[in-house]
């Protein structure tokens, strides 16, 4: 009975890659959960980036990221938010604690809040969740750092990002954050968002919380658009 109930488990949670589509082992012991082992090791070894965000010059935001923002980290991505395939959060959220590693190294993430990007209420209820807020509390667990999802306030629905230009980006966003009091003094800040683009979202969220009070700011993302 043990033997049947075993290969039964096995038979329904089997997981497929999401890039290649073979069925992920259960015997392979890869941190992974949603890609194969070779998969994972490919997108494992690309190159982090790290540099300014610099849209408005006396906010200059350091952003890591973990890989540039195509092939299967792309796919990844889009995945977690449009297919509603949340367990891919969990093998991002890996990726994010190598850009938090290498955030680190300029910038000190000593007594840091984690700050998830917010979505609109309107974007966040037809999605159902934040993919920010799940990769922020991932990374919380796991770097010790602590999250804070109540801080910003997206106070107005915008357009979505990826439609529009650089320059339209930045007039989409104006004004769209809010810095909710806490309780609890925050002195430092990293901002937690999937992609980093043309640094629009990351530069207004960093503005509205350096007008509250809050000097120290870094970001860090899953992977970062290159621009041409």
């Amino acid at each position: 009975m043990t033997r049947a109930l075993a290969l039964l488990d096995r038979c329904l949670f089997i997981e497929s890659c999401r890039q290649c589509r073979k069925f992920i082992s259960t015997s392979t012991t890869h941190e992974a959960q949603t890609l194969c082992s070779s998969c994972w090791l490919t997108l494992t070894q690309i190159k982090p980036l790290v540099e300014y965000c610099s849209l408005y010059p006396n906010i200059p935001i350091l952003v890591a990221s973990a890989a540039p923002y195509e092939g299967i980290i792309k796919q990844l991505i889009h995945r977690l938010k449009y297919n509603n395939d949340r367990l891919v959060s969990c093998d991002l959220s890996i990726l994010l604690l190598k850009s938090l590693n290498l955030l680190e190294r300029e910038f000190d993430i000593t007594e840091s809040t984690l700050i998830p990007i917010p979505l609109s209420f309107w974007r966040e209820f037809k999605r159902g969740y934040n993919q920010a807020e799940l990769l922020a509390k991932w990374v919380a667990r796991h770097s010790k750092l602590p999250v804070q999802n109540k801080l910003l306030k997206r106070k107005k629905h915008t357009k979505a990002q990826h439609t529009l230009t650089r320059f339209q980006r930045i007039s989409n966003l104006a004004g769209a954050f809010s810095v909710v009091p806490q309780k609890k003094q925050i002195n430092r800040v990293i901002l937690v968002d999937d992609v980093f683009t043309s640094g629009a979202t990351l530069a207004e969220a960093a503005r509205a919380i350096k007008n509250f009070g809050i000097d120290n700011i870094a970001a860090i993302t899953v992977a970062q658009a290159i621009l041409k």
